[in-house]
């Protein structure tokens, strides 16, 4: 363009500084109510958990003399604590402080580990 007899670039400049930073705090309230749900699942989970190790629990205090029901009860409660172990390492994996461990998994044995004898019922 020319301007006063001179070749010129006109250029526009827009402060938008407010906006980033209006942008940058949406990002870390949705950051916030991430962890928040994370938070309550785990918790949810955790919870769940220490419900069936309880419950267990207090079956083996009942069946003192049944092998068999103690020898459930306390296979059942050592799946649940594998579960608890399973969660903490995925959180863990989650805030990147371990790393990622991936290999072949049957899914028989996840299902079965998962929902087998915690189904039955032993009392």
């Amino acid at each position: 363009m020319i301007y006063q007899g001179k070749k010129t670039i006109l250029s526009i400049a827009r402060n938008i500084s407010e906006r980033k930073l209006i942008e940058e705090h949406l990002r870390r309230m949705q950051k916030l109510e991430g962890l928040g749900t994370l938070a309550g699942g785990v918790a949810h989970d955790f919870n769940n958990i220490l419900g069936i190790i309880l419950a267990y629990n207090s079956s083996i205090e009942r069946s003192k003399g049944d092998v068999i029901k103690l020898d459930l009860a306390t296979e059942t409660i050592a799946k649940a604590v594998q579960r608890g172990k399973t969660i903490v390492q995925q959180i863990l994996t989650f805030a990147r402080r371990t790393e990622t461990e991936f290999g072949p998994v049957n899914v028989n044995d996840v299902v079965i580990g998962n929902y087998g004898n915690s189904a039955r019922n032993i009392s």
